[in-house]
């Protein structure tokens, strides 16, 4: 019975994708992968994903935060999250 919820074993496949920008952008976080960086999904209110390289003491109190990702947003408090839609 179909629920209406779409479970990962229903999402297409890699192969299956033609959308030229996102075909791009796979193509990048695969050559990211190959030349040894490392690749991390945004974590929604993490303040220590992106960091200064230049003189961080220096601005102790500098932060970057991704407030949504994959449908989770940081709720302003610390790293909680909430999911950005309600169950089906």
């Amino acid at each position: 019975m179909r629920t209406g919820r779409r479970d990962r074993n229903d999402a297409p496949d890699r192969e299956r994708v033609t959308d030229s920008t996102i075909a791009n952008y796979r193509k990048f976080i695969e050559s990211r992968m190959k030349s040894g960086l490392t690749v991390q999904r945004f974590k929604p209110g993490s303040a220590s994903q992106i960091r200064l390289r230049r003189d961080p003491d220096r601005y102790s109190d500098f932060e970057i935060r991704n407030i949504i990702a994959n449908g989770e947003v940081w709720t302003g408090s610390g790293v909680e999250t909430r999911p950005l839609f309600p169950p089906p």
